[in-house]
C-alpha cells in the first residue's frame, strides 16, 4: 500500500518538476533582487540607518 503510494508521489512530482523549477528559480530571483535593493525587512539591525 504505503509503496504505491510513495509511486503515485513519485510520479506527481515528475510530472510537476518543471513547472515547480520554474516557480523556485522565480523565487530565489525575487529573493536575490531584494537582497540587492537592500529591503529594510532583509537588513541586520546594526545595517539600518538612523
Amino acid at each position: 500500500m504505503w509503496k504505491d503510494n510513495k509511486q503515485a508521489l513519485t510520479d506527481f512530482v515528475s510530472e510537476d518538476r518543471f513547472e515547480l523549477n520554474l516557480y523556485l528559480t522565480y523565487l530565489l530571483d525575487q529573493i536575490s533582487y531584494d537582497t540587492s535593493k537592500q529591503s529594510p525587512f532583509l537588513r541586520k539591525p546594526n545595517e539600518t540607518t538612523s
